[in-house]
């Protein structure tokens, strides 16, 4: 079995980055050989899923939504408060 995903460009525009295809078991690496997907901090990026295999494919997942947060910097100090 194979499943394939779709996603937005973070604007909630129109699914048109895919189908980008993954092959279980698997783990989903935004970075690999196959592609590179770039995500910007404070977007929020729209998934779609469905799978494959030898009878066609499945009916697309309902959508998830994942908001892009920056990495926190590391605390300087603390501060004791009564």
């Amino acid at each position: 079995m194979q499943y394939s995903f779709y996603m937005d460009n973070g604007d909630d525009g129109a699914f048109s980055n895919g189908p980008y295809d993954i092959v279980l078991p698997a783990t989903l690496q935004f970075d690999s050989s196959a592609f590179t997907i770039t995500l910007t901090a404070g977007l929020t990026y729209r998934f779609k899923f469905l799978a494959n295999n030898a009878e066609g494919d499945g009916d697309l997942s309902d959508e998830i939504a994942v908001l892009v947060a920056e990495k926190p910097d590391a605390v300087a100090s603390f501060t004791r408060t009564s």
